[in-house]
């Protein structure tokens, strides 16, 4: 993550964030067999916005492109996702 907002620390703070992460997905089973068009693994690219408002609440919104879909069989894959969420931190 990055800083954006202020260039100095202060109790409000904005931050671009940027990650990389992957999704191992095992077989479906039906009457205990493997189905063929089931499972695989996606990587995603994951560009964002952090907010501190105030030190002890975290605002946070991203956006996750999906740039290798290796889904077996015949499979409908994500073209986004959009997360978004507050955390409340406990000191």
């Amino acid at each position: 993550r990055y800083r954006i907002y202020p260039s100095e620390y202060d109790d409000t703070q904005l931050f671009a964030t940027f990650g990389v992460y992957g999704e191992l997905r095992g077989r479906e089973l039906q009457d205990k067999a493997a189905i063929a068009s089931s499972g695989g693994n996606v990587l995603f690219l994951s560009p964002g916005l952090q907010l501190f408002p105030v030190p002890s609440i975290t605002v946070e919104a991203s956006y996750h492109i999906p740039v290798i879909h290796a889904l077996h069989g015949s499979q409908l894959g994500e073209d986004y996702r959009i997360m978004a969420g507050v955390q409340l931190l406990m000191n």
